[in-house]
């Protein structure tokens, strides 16, 4: 059996190294598949750019994979005879964990500096860092520009004098002292290791350290986890809160601890502050508490009030905060934003707020529980390959704690059934992403349970375990794959998103107002098929290229270049500025096609082009 196994690492590995040193030729034959006589110039140059920058991450793929045809067996027969990840051992446990956390903080800060560049590429993103910097500086709200039109960001509600974000505060309240630092690039990478030490104690609270080492791991090679802890998404705060609840809920019922119950609230309430819809993972919880009361158990209404007690403490502060925004308790800052902003995230027609969460003739529950099945199922991709087969033993044999957690993550997950808007995936199913390390707990438990039963059983099923290790150790290579894979690809989208930035860097501006527009032919190379949804790009692109941190005072201002009459408003408005035009095109940026373009304005009474006729510099 060994030789067989090495034999065939050997045929793979020499497999594997024939791709890396044809990747060149593979991907010009897929080129060559694709070319079709009626493709524009401008389509044909885009493909072979993207093929031709793939080269390098495909060979690295090529290599890992050979590598791991060679390394792979004698490294997991090695764990299998130390049992590694099955023993425990006090000393050992916490050189795993601290293994584990040094490792997820180098591959978290590597992926934002490398990938992301230290940016908030998304809307979501900057509009959170937006948020924390006011509050860093004492304020709910920012001071609104006197044209509000051109500065317009998706997410940000230009109400009367103030500008302030859509969203819950309480992610932002935690990037804000890396905002007084300086540094907020390094709270997501120290939050997504909070949150590998509170699975690792959870694991071991309930399962014993070897299901916690195999939690940990399952979630430190997610790409998900990885990207996720690498950005700004507030998905990673609700998976903190929603993981250190469920450790300090086991806690109070395993060691009748009166703090864990308050901890538990408190932790489900600042979930709830994060993004409201976190708080249904604890409807379990809360459920057993009241069961407790019903059943006459002692002390079972005091544990249920120290419990509800901080959830009535968060309402209180989101009806607070809402109530000082708006200056209506009952009135959301989403509800301003969708009557008025043009960038919506949501169905096109579906300007009322209050059909953004229901059923009715567009939107239907079957389309709602499909949505929900195509999240689940994309788990098995997003956390290792086949993985929610490894929740079967713990379906069919688990104890409550397992239906409890389970049932956890199903409450998560039914609640966003109703919920319009389409999307929810950034680095897979975002929403999701809260109930990420109970399901990891789940799956390492279901994995240890399957491990348990076949080493039960005599000699003959060694092929069965050898089997469910190489799977586990190809699934970690897939999943380093992927990640290669998704950093080149955002790696692309950075580089065209701030194509523009580096143009004004290069110049040397920093004061002035930039008008920025989009290039002429930014889809040429369209297909009619699919013109609709390039438009709808088209129209949104320019939200993603306007970024002023929430300070309308500060020296260099972006804003929409809204056609030339319009420009001249808000020319009127700063006059001592001086003012540019930025025509970009990400898209050619990305792959190396093209770059932004910049020219200064006149100031003058005549605008013309796309917003002004160029002034000669003077000497």
């Amino acid at each position: 059996m060994r030789t067989l196994s090495r034999g065939l690492g050997i045929v793979l590995c020499g497999l594997f190294l024939l791709g890396a040193v044809s990747t060149g030729r593979i991907l010009d034959r897929m080129e060559s598949s694709l070319r079709h006589p009626s493709d524009p110039e401008s389509l044909k140059a885009a493909r072979h750019a993207l093929l031709s920058q793939a080269a390098g991450p495909v060979r690295g793929v090529f290599l890992l994979f050979a590598s791991g045809a060679i390394a792979l067996p004698p490294l997991l027969s090695w764990m299998g005879r130390r049992r590694v990840l099955t023993r425990s051992d006090p000393h050992a446990d916490r050189l795993f964990l601290a293994a584990a956390l040094a490792i997820g903080l180098g591959s978290t800060v590597f992926l934002n500096q490398a990938v992301f560049d230290g940016c908030k590429i998304t809307p979501d993103e900057r509009t959170y860092v937006n948020q924390a910097r006011i509050f860093a500086r004492g304020e709910l709200w920012a001071q609104a520009p006197p044209v509000p039109e051109f500065f317009e960001e998706p997410y940000l509600v230009f109400h009367g004098e103030r500008v302030f974000s859509i969203f819950q505060p309480g992610w932002s309240l935690l990037l804000v002292p890396g905002v007084l630092c300086g540094h907020e690039e390094w709270v997501p990478p120290v939050l997504g290791c909070f949150c590998l030490a509170v699975l690792f104690l959870l694991g071991r609270s309930l399962y014993g350290a070897p299901v916690a080492k195999g939690a940990v791991l399952v979630l430190l090679l997610s790409p998900s986890f990885l990207f996720h802890s690498a950005t700004y998404y507030a998905h990673l705060a609700g998976l903190f809160w929603v993981t250190l609840s469920t450790w300090a809920f086991v806690v109070a019922r395993k060691q009748a601890r009166a703090w864990a119950y308050v901890a538990c609230g408190a932790s489900l309430g600042a979930a709830f502050l994060t993004r409201y819809f976190d708080l249904f993972f604890g409807l379990p919880f809360g459920l057993w508490l009241v069961w407790d009361v019903l059943s006459g158990k002692k002390r079972a209404v005091r544990n249920l009030a120290l419990f509800v007690l901080p959830l009535f403490g968060a309402l209180a502060v989101a009806v607070a905060y809402q109530w000082a925004l708006t200056g209506d308790p009952f009135l959301s800052p989403h509800e301003l934003y969708i009557e008025r902003a043009r960038y919506l995230y949501v169905l096109e027609g579906r300007t009322d707020p209050h059909r953004l969460y229901g059923f009715d003739s567009d939107y239907s529950l079957r389309m709602g529980l499909a949505r929900m099945a195509f999240r689940w199922a994309s788990l098995n991709l997003w956390l290792f390959p086949l993985a929610l087969l490894a929740l079967i033993p713990v379906v069919v044999r688990g104890n409550l704690w397992d239906r409890i957690l389970l049932a956890g993550a199903i409450c998560l997950s039914l609640i966003y059934v109703p919920y319009v808007p389409p999307g929810g995936w950034e680095y897979g199913p975002r929403y999701y992403f809260p109930a990420f390390g109970v399901v990891a707990l789940l799956v390492a438990r279901g994995l240890a349970m399957l491990f348990e039963k076949l080493e039960s059983r005599p000699a003959g099923s060694s092929w069965a375990l050898s089997a469910l290790r190489g799977w586990l150790g190809v699934s970690a290579l897939f999943n380093l794959a992927l990640c290669v894979f998704m950093g080149f690809g955002l790696g692309l989208v950075v580089r065209g998103l701030r194509d523009g930035d580096r143009l004004l860097s290069e110049r040397g501006i920093r004061e002035g107002v930039v008008l920025l527009a989009l290039q002429p032919g930014f889809y040429d190379h369209a297909d009619q098929r699919i013109r609709a949804r390039q438009q709808k790009l088209e129209r949104d692109l320019p939200f993603y290229l306007i970024h002023n941190e929430a300070d309308y005072g500060r020296p260099l201002l972006l804003a929409h270049s809204l056609g030339p009459e319009e420009d001249r408003r808000l020319l009127l408005h700063f006059p001592d500025r001086p003012f540019y035009l930025l025509r970009a095109n990400p898209y050619a940026a990305a792959l190396g096609l093209g770059r932004a373009e910049l020219e200064k304005m006149a100031t003058g009474l005549l605008i013309s082009g796309s917003g002004a006729d160029t002034e000669s510099e003077s000497p």
